[in-house]
């Protein structure tokens, strides 16, 4: 076992919205706690800032939005939206952009662990029973951190300019 190259330094909620469906049915739901992804939309929204680092390492300041609700009145027992923020220290990689990829990537998946664990353990104490969020997959912000850094203005552009804020990488729906 050794440790990864990515580091999640720092992960904090900014919100937290979890709500029972009031005329969820019960009697219809799955014992799993784990509930069906068919029932549910979910959306996700991400930013991403690269703080600076070396050669060696850098790190990025990334936004994570979480919504979930059902897709048809009353086919889930609950609805909700979580935001986080965090900050992950990536080392090594080929290139700077494929570490940036791989810091987003994995860092938001890493914070979606963490809210998906805020939901099963808020939910526990809910009326409907436990829920725990489906699995997913962010390899598609790969290809929208590529896109981004190929639109961004060449560095000597920005070397008199402060640096933007944190702009919305990608907006996904499941």
């Amino acid at each position: 076992m050794q440790p990864s190259p990515l580091q999640l330094l720092q992960c904090c909620f900014e919100s937290v919205n979890v709500v029972a469906v009031p005329d969820f049915d019960n009697s219809q739901r799955d014992s799993s706690f784990v509930f069906n992804p068919t029932g549910m939309e979910m959306s996700s929204e991400t930013a991403v800032q690269d703080l600076g680092g070396d050669k060696e390492w850098c790190d990025y300041a990334i936004r994570l939005v979480v919504g979930f609700e059902p897709k048809q009145p009353n086919a889930t027992p609950y609805r909700g939206q979580l935001a986080l923020q965090g900050m992950v220290r990536m080392h090594g990689a080929k290139t700077l952009l494929e570490r940036k990829q791989l810091a987003v990537v994995n860092g938001v998946s890493l914070m979606y662990g963490v809210a998906r664990d805020m939901v099963c353990t808020l939910t526990s104490r809910g009326v409907h029973g436990q829920m725990l969020l489906p699995t997913l997959n962010f390899r598609s912000l790969a290809e929208s951190v590529a896109l981004d850094d190929a639109q961004a203005p060449p560095a000597a552009e920005l070397k008199d300019k402060p640096k933007p804020a944190a702009k919305a990488r990608k907006k996904t729906k499941t």
